[in-house]
């Protein structure tokens, strides 16, 4: 029985030093984010849509019109957006559509899904695609 334990004891050490990334240990605080599709076509303002992630759980969004703001956190994979609100500033249509879509996701806990420079949010059918700005 001891060489089994011995054996256990080594592979345990060995693997001990291989980390996989968890769910939900990824943060995304401190981190700006170029919004470049939405619902599978790239933003009407690409250069002005964004979501940005503060050090201080709170995040701001938007689609080149209103600014969306409010808190978040990570909680089992999803986005979890708090006390969200918006400036109404009247949008020209396609951006009032965009700006739509924008809320309706991050009011549906979306899931989320990084690789390196790349970010997903998925949930209440719509998705947004992301690519960290420098």
């Amino acid at each position: 029985m001891k060489p089994l334990v011995a054996i256990a004891i080594a592979v345990t050490a060995a693997l001990g030093g291989c980390t996989t990334a968890q769910p939900g240990h990824w943060s995304p605080a401190g981190t700006k984010w170029r919004i470049v599709g939405l619902d599978g076509a790239p933003p009407s303002e690409p250069g002005k849509a964004m979501i940005v992630f503060s050090d201080d759980r709170r995040m701001s969004a938007s689609v080149g019109c209103n600014s969306i703001s409010g808190g978040y956190s990570l909680e089992d994979g999803r986005l979890m957006a708090k006390s969200l609100v918006s400036s109404l500033i009247g949008c020209e249509n396609g951006l009032a559509s965009e700006e739509s879509a924008l809320i309706a996701l991050l009011s549906a806990a979306p899931q989320v899904s990084h690789h390196g420079d790349r970010l997903q949010l998925d949930s209440g059918g719509h998705t947004v695609e992301l690519e960290k700005a420098a």
